[in-house]
């Protein structure tokens, strides 16, 4: 690790301290609408690999 780097993290976590420790905001709609698009297709992609699954012991692959 460059020293140059650390002193840049450094840098910039001393210029974002008060942010770090301010109490999280509520996620916009737009935010939780693409979380529950994502844990939808979790869900199919889920259900997939079971099938899948299922048919490859069947096949015996």
């Amino acid at each position: 690790m460059h020293p140059t780097q650390v002193t840049q993290w450094r840098a910039t976590i001393r210029d974002h301290m008060p942010e770090l420790f301010e109490p999280g905001q509520p996620g916009t709609e737009d935010q939780e609408q693409l979380i529950a698009q994502l844990h939808q297709k979790i869900g199919q992609l889920t259900v997939d690999l079971d099938w899948l699954k299922k048919k490859s012991k069947q096949l015996g692959l």
